[in-house]
């Protein structure tokens, strides 16, 4: 029986616990952390749900179907949450940043081979102040760019996230980082004073970096044993869903298997 099937019925059977269910699920799909710490002081869980929910409901509703996906709200939710089964966690805001025993955590859980990736409304928050975050915690030397609108390309250097489901090439609203190495970059603007854009007119796929450090909207590098990530795409498009849900390596539906 598929995995979807045999969940339902298990859901289905009165015997079986909302702590048992959802310890099933975890070891029968990812689990995925969302960490939404902003709104952490809001009284009314109801309401913190509604906002995340709103943010991005495409990228939920992707994750919701294809992951188990558990959003922390409160500090002590978050800290409890992280073990060996989790698969990616997702920083959704700068709420972390006001708790240094969150990063602590989130250090010692990409050091030890985890994935965490700063996206889902990311963008939407991050600002200058935020400039030693990266490095303090990761020992990566990214700084927060400025907000831009622009036609960003496919970085083929990086072959650390899966492009299957990503164009070539696609124009956002996304806030910047820099000081990038090029390999570590997705996706690279097309901007004179970072990169060149490509010299055909009919291609869409970005050169080969030829500079120290690049200007990116999404970035992937490796921290430790493990992973950290970073969408600064500010709307929830497609590209938004499959840079998330490729940096924390959620398997192919069959139908995706299929096409290739």
């Amino acid at each position: 029986m598929e995995t979807a099937a045999y969940i339902q019925k298990v859901r289905n059977d009165s015997k079986i616990s909302a702590e048992q269910l959802f310890q099933y699920q975890k070891r029968a799909q990812p689990y995925i952390l969302a960490f939404c710490l902003c709104n952490r002081d809001d009284p009314i869980e109801k309401h913190r749900e509604q906002v995340l929910h709103e943010d991005c409901p495409d990228l939920h509703d992707a994750l919701q179907a294809r992951t188990v996906l558990k959003k922390c709200y409160t500090v002590d939710d978050a800290l409890s949450s992280i073990d060996v089964t989790v698969q990616a966690i997702l920083v959704t805001d700068t709420g972390t940043e006001r708790v240094e025993e969150v990063y602590e955590a989130l250090r010692d859980y990409v050091y030890g081979g985890g994935v965490v990736i700063f996206a889902w409304s990311f963008g939407a928050y991050i600002q200058d102040t935020m400039d030693d975050l990266w490095s303090k915690w990761f020992a990566v030397q990214w700084r927060f760019a400025g907000v831009e609108t622009a036609k960003v390309y496919l970085n083929r250097q990086n072959t650390c996230v899966d492009t299957f489901a990503l164009p070539l090439s696609y124009e956002l609203e996304a806030a910047f980082i820099e000081n990038v190495q090029p390999d570590e970059a997705v996706f690279l603007p097309d901007d004179p004073a970072t990169n060149e854009p490509p010299e055909e007119e009919d291609s869409n796929e970005s050169p080969m970096a030829s500079y120290d450090t690049v200007q990116t909207s999404s970035a992937f590098t490796k921290a430790g044993l493990g992973w950290v990530g970073y969408v600064g795409d500010k709307e929830d498009t497609a590209e938004l869903r499959e840079l998330t849900i490729g940096m924390c390596r959620v398997p192919k539906t069959p139908e995706e298997d299929e096409e290739l």
